[in-house]
């Protein structure tokens, strides 16, 4: 089976321009030029990928830097194709005057003309050799940067058990063999099969080049590790879990697979690696923190499989959110967790579900989302599978009860229920799609449900169950006085 693809990959505000028109104005030329500059100079520029899209920014201390390394080859550039915007106006020496100062040459009678220099046999030959240096100087640096360039991987091929990684050009960089076969069409399906990255070509430490990071999808007894590999294709890291835990007494050993990881960017630009892991026949699942390097810095176990995380800010804060399944009430569950240190386990009121010998801690808050008719009647789990961080503090977590069982002349219907979370974690939204409405009438023409579409179905969304410490508290509705919501996130907002 073969196939190919490709992926894309701390300071003070002061130090910081945000979007191409504030980097452009930085040197007061075009965002053509600069995004030029980016492609052909490597003009230090940072992305982060967020849920509302990509965000560009550039940092002053970064560009002057690289200014200063290449200014004096801009003459040089000009002179050669004409070209005066590969860099800013940069006054830069050319050539050296004899010791004893210019001489000028002029025809008889002609007088020097004003604010020029001329320059005898010595300059003239100052001014020759220094453009020569300048000239190799430049090619010299120039092929650095191609060079640079062409060692970095941007697209790969999988066949059977070997990982082939080609730079821009199409040319083959390295290979890599692994121990099994890799199902290589999970990796052309990885966000609608698990809502999680299987692979990406990242910058992780910001020494700029692109490392890549794999999870081995592919036989069963190959047990599913995460792979981290250098430009030249030496291994980074391998994190293939194994540590089991006891709920309820009982001890969940390995295998545990790898499912998938996110990114997220520090304030210096490094990333940091939140890769998720499942228990193959049980309930438990953990998601790890990890460094640049693949180390295991902190990590979260969950009562059910996690399915997705996504980044986020709660009253300012930074954090993290976990959708996941709760096995504990056959529903799905939505976590909070702090940003820096992610660790403990999710919280249950029945010993079964608790974790005994998980890291200390809790998430921030803790919540559970009913199962309804349609998970009963496909016999289905709920689970959170997408979840969206808003500007504004609030969150939408997406609940699917069943998907893809039947079909109308619309398409696939899923059952998929919204709920929205306000800054301060109270609900004020609820609602069934349109697919569910139409998948419930579906289900009930072909005698399966015997009763249509109406309040009592919506009812079945609600409570929403939030963990105050000690136990589940039912969260008011959204039709509810705000001043009647419990007293469960506290912890969340301080």
């Amino acid at each position: 089976m073969t196939e190919t693809g490709s992926l894309a990959g701390g300071t003070n505000n002061h130090d910081r321009l945000n979007g191409w028109k504030e980097i452009a104005a930085h040197f007061g030329k075009s965002v053509r030029s600069v995004q030029r500059w980016e492609r052909e100079l490597g003009l230090p520029v940072h992305r982060l990928h967020t849920a509302g899209g990509e965000i560009v920014f550039a940092r002053r201390s970064e560009l002057e830097k690289w200014e200063s390394c290449v200014a004096e080859f801009q003459k040089v550039e000009t002179i050669e194709n004409g070209r005066n915007d590969v860099m800013p106006d940069t006054q830069i020496p050319v050539g050296i005057p004899p010791a004893n100062g210019p001489v000028e040459i002029r025809e008889s009678g002609e007088s020097p003309k004003a604010g020029t220099r001329a320059y005898g046999p010595r300059g003239l030959i100052g001014l020759g050799v220094a453009l020569v240096l300048a000239v190799v100087a430049f090619g010299v640096w120039r092929s650095g940067l191609l060079g640079r360039a062409d060692r970095q991987p941007t697209s790969y091929k999988i066949s059977d058990d070997t990982l082939k990684v080609f730079n821009q050009r199409g040319e083959q960089l390295w290979q890599h063999r692994f121990p099994a076969l890799l199902h290589a069409d999970a990796y052309t399906t990885t966000r609608s099969l698990l809502e999680m990255r299987f692979m990406a070509f990242e910058d992780l430490d910001r020494d700029g080049d692109k490392e890549l990071i794999l999870v081995t999808w592919g036989d069963p007894q190959f047990a599913r590790r995460l792979v981290g590999f250098n430009v030249d294709g030496g291994q980074r890291f391998a994190l293939q879990p194994g540590e089991a835990r006891t709920y309820g007494g009982k001890l969940e050993s390995p295998p545990y697979f790898v499912t998938g990881f996110e990114l997220t960017t520090e304030p210096d630009g490094s990333k940091t690696i939140w890769a998720v892991s499942v228990h193959n026949y049980e309930f438990p699942s953990v998601l790890w923190k990890l460094d640049p390097h693949g180390n295991v810095r902190s990590e979260y176990w969950s009562n059910g499989h996690i399915n997705v995380v996504q980044e986020g800010r709660l009253n300012g804060r930074r954090v993290m959110f976990v959708g996941a399944m709760n096995n504990e009430r056959m529903a799905a569950s939505l976590a909070v967790l702090d940003y820096e240190n992610p660790s403990g386990s999710a919280p249950a009121e029945n010993p079964k579900y608790r974790c005994g010998d998980c890291p200390q801690g809790s998430p921030l808050a803790f919540f559970v989302f009913p199962p309804t008719e349609m998970s009963r009647e496909f016999a289905t789990r709920p689970t959170v599978t997408e979840i969206r961080a808003q500007p504004d503090g609030r969150v939408t977590a997406t609940v699917v009860h069943s998907r893809h069982e039947l079909q109308d002349e619309l398409g696939p219907l899923g059952a998929d229920v919204w709920y929205t979370l306000g800054e301060h974690l109270q609900l004020v939204e609820a609602e069934t799609g349109d697919a569910y409405r139409r998948l419930h009438s579906s289900v009930d023409l072909v005698g399966r449900l015997k009763h249509p579409y109406g309040p009592k179905c919506e009812g079945q969304i609600f409570p929403v169950l939030a963990w105050n410490g000690k136990s589940f508290t039912p969260l008011p509705r959204p039709h509810q006085e705000k001043n009647q919501a419990p007293r469960i996130m506290a912890q969340a907002q301080k």
